[in-house]
Protein backbone atom coordinates (compact mmCIF):
# COMPACT_ATOMS: atom_id res chain seq x y z
CA UNK A 1 0.00 0.00 0.00
CA UNK A 2 2.98 2.21 0.61
CA UNK A 3 4.13 2.04 -3.20
CA UNK A 4 1.27 2.25 -4.33
CA UNK A 5 0.48 5.32 -2.72
CA UNK A 6 3.58 6.79 -4.04
CA UNK A 7 2.94 5.62 -7.02
CA UNK A 8 -0.12 7.29 -7.46
CA UNK A 9 0.78 10.15 -6.16
CA UNK A 10 4.13 10.51 -8.58
CA UNK A 11 2.29 8.99 -11.89
CA UNK A 12 -1.07 8.38 -11.41
CA UNK A 13 -2.66 11.73 -9.79
CA UNK A 14 -0.74 13.52 -12.28
CA UNK A 15 -1.73 11.78 -15.86
CA UNK A 16 -5.57 11.62 -14.43
CA UNK A 17 -5.84 15.73 -13.54
CA UNK A 18 -4.89 16.51 -16.92
CA UNK A 19 -7.15 14.14 -18.65
CA UNK A 20 -10.63 15.11 -16.66
CA UNK A 21 -9.78 18.86 -16.59
CA UNK A 22 -9.32 19.34 -12.89
CA UNK A 23 -8.96 22.62 -11.78
CA UNK A 24 -5.47 23.23 -9.77
CA UNK A 25 -6.33 23.47 -6.12
CA UNK A 26 -8.79 20.03 -6.60
CA UNK A 27 -5.52 18.29 -8.07
CA UNK A 28 -3.20 19.61 -5.32
CA UNK A 29 -5.24 18.43 -2.17
CA UNK A 30 -5.53 14.87 -3.95
CA UNK A 31 -1.85 15.17 -4.59
CA UNK A 32 -1.39 16.50 -0.96
CA UNK A 33 -3.33 13.79 0.12
CA UNK A 34 -1.17 11.04 -1.78
CA UNK A 35 1.79 12.30 -0.38
CA UNK A 36 0.71 12.39 3.08
CA UNK A 37 -1.24 8.85 3.01
CA UNK A 38 2.20 7.46 1.84
CA UNK A 39 4.11 9.47 4.63
CA UNK A 40 1.68 8.02 7.24
CA UNK A 41 2.07 4.51 5.77
CA UNK A 42 5.74 4.96 5.74
CA UNK A 43 5.63 5.37 9.24
CA UNK A 44 3.53 2.65 10.12
CA UNK A 45 5.00 0.61 8.00
CA UNK A 46 9.03 1.55 9.78
CA UNK A 47 7.27 1.33 13.31
CA UNK A 48 5.96 -2.25 12.57
CA UNK A 49 8.89 -3.70 11.30
CA UNK A 50 10.77 -2.47 14.61
CA UNK A 51 7.82 -4.27 16.65
CA UNK A 52 8.54 -7.22 14.47
CA UNK A 53 12.39 -7.04 15.08
CA UNK A 54 11.51 -7.42 19.17
CA UNK A 55 9.11 -10.31 19.28
CA UNK A 56 6.14 -7.72 19.35
CA UNK A 57 3.01 -9.07 16.96
CA UNK A 58 0.55 -7.58 18.50
CA UNK A 59 2.08 -4.44 18.89
CA UNK A 60 3.43 -4.70 14.94
CA UNK A 61 -0.15 -5.40 14.06
CA UNK A 62 -1.78 -2.31 16.19
CA UNK A 63 1.29 -0.04 14.32
CA UNK A 64 -0.37 -1.29 10.76
CA UNK A 65 -3.81 -0.92 11.59
CA UNK A 66 -3.34 2.58 13.29
CA UNK A 67 -1.31 3.69 9.96
CA UNK A 68 -3.97 2.64 7.64
CA UNK A 69 -6.53 3.90 9.48
CA UNK A 70 -4.78 7.77 9.62
CA UNK A 71 -3.80 7.21 5.33
CA UNK A 72 -7.29 6.15 4.54
CA UNK A 73 -8.75 9.00 7.36
CA UNK A 74 -6.30 11.86 5.57
CA UNK A 75 -7.29 10.62 1.71
CA UNK A 76 -10.93 10.86 2.27
CA UNK A 77 -10.74 13.94 3.91
CA UNK A 78 -8.91 14.95 0.54
CA UNK A 79 -10.81 13.95 -1.25
CA UNK A 80 -14.00 16.05 -0.01
CA UNK A 81 -12.34 18.48 -2.72
CA UNK A 82 -12.92 16.13 -5.71
CA UNK A 83 -16.22 15.31 -4.38
CA UNK A 84 -17.36 19.42 -4.47
CA UNK A 85 -15.62 20.02 -8.24
CA UNK A 86 -17.54 16.85 -9.04
CA UNK A 87 -20.58 17.61 -7.25
CA UNK A 88 -23.74 19.31 -9.49
CA UNK A 89 -24.20 21.66 -6.22
CA UNK A 90 -21.91 24.54 -7.59
CA UNK A 91 -23.53 24.10 -11.44
CA UNK A 92 -27.09 24.66 -9.77
CA UNK A 93 -25.89 27.67 -7.74
CA UNK A 94 -25.00 30.12 -10.79
CA UNK A 95 -27.02 33.30 -11.41
CA UNK A 96 -27.08 31.96 -14.74
CA UNK A 97 -28.30 28.41 -14.33
CA UNK A 98 -30.77 30.02 -11.96
CA UNK A 99 -32.33 32.31 -14.11
CA UNK A 100 -33.32 29.41 -16.60
CA UNK A 101 -35.01 27.05 -13.97
CA UNK A 102 -37.25 30.02 -12.97
CA UNK A 103 -39.48 29.11 -16.31
CA UNK A 104 -39.29 25.11 -15.19
CA UNK A 105 -37.07 23.92 -17.65
CA UNK A 106 -37.39 20.17 -19.18
CA UNK A 107 -33.98 18.67 -18.16
CA UNK A 108 -32.12 16.67 -20.48
CA UNK A 109 -28.90 14.84 -19.94
CA UNK A 110 -27.19 13.66 -23.04
CA UNK A 111 -24.64 11.10 -23.28
CA UNK A 112 -23.84 12.23 -19.56
CA UNK A 113 -25.31 11.70 -16.19
CA UNK A 114 -24.52 12.75 -13.21
CA UNK A 115 -26.29 11.41 -10.31
CA UNK A 116 -26.43 14.84 -8.16
CA UNK A 117 -28.28 16.51 -11.14
CA UNK A 118 -32.08 16.01 -10.36
CA UNK A 119 -31.60 16.76 -6.61
CA UNK A 120 -29.42 19.73 -6.80
CA UNK A 121 -31.71 20.98 -10.04
CA UNK A 122 -34.78 20.06 -8.22
CA UNK A 123 -35.67 18.44 -11.32
CA UNK A 124 -36.62 15.26 -12.98
CA UNK A 125 -34.07 14.29 -15.84
CA UNK A 126 -34.90 13.10 -19.09
CA UNK A 127 -31.55 10.76 -20.25
CA UNK A 128 -30.65 10.89 -24.08
CA UNK A 129 -29.02 8.30 -25.29
CA UNK A 130 -27.39 7.05 -22.09
CA UNK A 131 -28.40 3.55 -20.75
CA UNK A 132 -25.55 2.35 -17.83
CA UNK A 133 -27.89 1.35 -14.86
CA UNK A 134 -30.80 2.44 -16.20
CA UNK A 135 -31.57 -0.17 -18.86
CA UNK A 136 -33.78 -2.09 -16.76
CA UNK A 137 -35.98 1.39 -15.91
CA UNK A 138 -35.53 2.41 -20.16
CA UNK A 139 -37.19 -1.33 -20.83
CA UNK A 140 -40.25 -0.67 -18.57
CA UNK A 141 -40.94 2.75 -19.12
CA UNK A 142 -39.22 3.44 -22.69
CA UNK A 143 -41.48 6.78 -23.46
CA UNK A 144 -39.15 8.12 -20.25
CA UNK A 145 -35.91 8.72 -22.39
CA UNK A 146 -34.80 9.14 -25.40
CA UNK A 147 -32.47 6.48 -27.69
CA UNK A 148 -30.76 8.37 -29.69
CA UNK A 149 -29.13 11.72 -30.03
CA UNK A 150 -31.10 12.46 -33.84
CA UNK A 151 -34.59 12.39 -31.87
CA UNK A 152 -33.02 14.48 -29.11
CA UNK A 153 -31.81 17.15 -31.65
CA UNK A 154 -35.17 17.21 -33.03
CA UNK A 155 -37.24 16.92 -29.63
CA UNK A 156 -34.66 19.82 -28.86
CA UNK A 157 -34.99 22.30 -32.07
CA UNK A 158 -39.05 21.76 -31.92
CA UNK A 159 -39.95 22.92 -28.81
CA UNK A 160 -40.57 26.61 -27.89
CA UNK A 161 -40.48 26.06 -23.83
CA UNK A 162 -37.68 26.44 -21.54
CA UNK A 163 -35.01 23.58 -21.66
CA UNK A 164 -31.66 22.41 -20.16
CA UNK A 165 -29.47 19.80 -21.48
CA UNK A 166 -26.23 18.94 -19.71
CA UNK A 167 -23.59 17.41 -21.31
CA UNK A 168 -19.73 16.87 -21.92
CA UNK A 169 -17.75 19.34 -24.10
CA UNK A 170 -17.55 16.61 -26.40
CA UNK A 171 -21.37 16.35 -27.06
CA UNK A 172 -21.27 19.91 -27.19
CA UNK A 173 -18.95 20.38 -29.95
CA UNK A 174 -20.64 17.28 -31.92
CA UNK A 175 -24.08 19.51 -31.75
CA UNK A 176 -22.21 22.75 -32.50
CA UNK A 177 -21.05 20.91 -35.53
CA UNK A 178 -24.56 20.48 -36.51
CA UNK A 179 -25.49 23.97 -35.79
CA UNK A 180 -28.16 23.22 -32.89
CA UNK A 181 -28.89 26.24 -31.21
CA UNK A 182 -27.25 26.14 -27.86
CA UNK A 183 -26.44 28.70 -25.26
CA UNK A 184 -23.42 27.47 -22.83
CA UNK A 185 -24.55 28.58 -19.04
CA UNK A 186 -22.14 26.89 -17.44
CA UNK A 187 -18.43 25.05 -18.27
CA UNK A 188 -16.20 23.90 -15.60
CA UNK A 189 -13.99 21.97 -18.59
CA UNK A 190 -15.67 18.71 -17.60
CA UNK A 191 -19.55 19.20 -18.29
CA UNK A 192 -21.47 21.34 -19.92
CA UNK A 193 -24.96 22.75 -19.21
CA UNK A 194 -26.82 24.90 -22.42
CA UNK A 195 -30.31 26.16 -22.93
CA UNK A 196 -31.64 27.42 -26.07
CA UNK A 197 -30.63 30.74 -27.07
CA UNK A 198 -33.64 33.30 -27.23
CA UNK A 199 -34.43 34.35 -30.44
Amino acid sequence: MVVASFWLERHGLGRWGHTTALPAEVLASLVAGARWAGSILTVAAIGAWWALGRYRLTVALAVLALGQFCAVSVLLDRYEAYGQFKSAARMAQTPEVQAVLQADPTVYAVRLYDQSLPFYLRRNVVLVDYVSEFEFGQQQEPQRWIPSLETFVDRWCGTDTAVLAFMSPATLQLLQQRHVPLRVIFDDGWRVLVTKPVL
